[in-house]
């Protein structure tokens, strides 16, 4: 209640400190927090704190950031009017890929699978925003939409995407590895009926709970 009077700069770095908090107690408790984390956001929106200075652009990580919170408490229409109002402010470079990968997330979180395709094949990849969570955004449109052929290629070619990458850590690419691995068993379970398999489900499913960093965890359970 006295965020008034500080300086724009102290109030960002304040409300940066509280993001801070929350996404180190998302990670290393294990507990719901995204209610706080939002309240978080919505202070730096309504406070229009969004950089170091009054007319700084906002960063890509934070406005996805902002998004991402958004759609997990399933707050769909707000999330979609965060984009439409701010994604202006973004760098000239960034906007439109932005725009098109978080039109992807709301139309498959929505389960318009072959809009959401469409959208995040106009993103460009090499933006470093998108190098990981497009593919895994793409992957999971072509299994809800039983297209597992060009599925599987996928998980293949990020595999060794990840694997050749030499300058990122393998704590930063075990989450997608093992999204990968499990996206793949998935496949092959629904594709070809696999009863061995699918009597192990349970065993996968406490596997995934229990795994300490996991990409698309909450999906990969659904």
């Amino acid at each position: 209640k006295n965020l008034h009077l500080f300086h724009s700069e102290e109030k960002f770095n304040l409300l940066l400190a509280l993001e801070s908090c929350c996404v180190s107690r998302l990670g290393m408790e294990r507990i719901n927090i995204h209610k706080d984390l939002m309240d978080v956001y919505e202070l730096m929106l309504e406070n229009k704190v969004f950089s170091e200075s009054s007319k700084g652009y906002i960063q890509a990580n934070l406005f996805r950031n902002i998004f991402y919170t958004a759609v997990v408490l399933k707050r769909y229409q707000w999330a979609e009017e965060f984009v439409n109002d701010y994604y202006e402010m973004l760098l000239p470079e960034q906007k439109l890929d932005m725009y098109n990968y978080t039109k992807a997330i709301l139309n498959f979180e929505r389960s318009q699978f072959d809009t959401a395709l469409e959208f995040i094949g106009k993103v460009n990849h090499s933006f470093f925003v998108f190098k990981y969570e497009a593919r895994v955004l793409m992957m999971k449109i072509y299994y809800e939409l039983k297209s597992f052929e060009p599925a599987l290629s996928l998980i293949d070619s990020f595999s060794h995407f990840l694997s050749r990458n030499k300058i990122v850590p393998e704590s930063f690419k075990e989450p997608f590895m093992s999204f990968n691995r499990y996206l793949k068993l998935l496949i092959k379970i629904s594709a070809e009926k696999n009863l061995a398999d699918r009597k192990n489900l349970e065993l996968f499913k406490i596997q995934i709970q229990k795994a300490e960093h996991f990409i698309s965890r909450r999906w990969i359970l659904e």
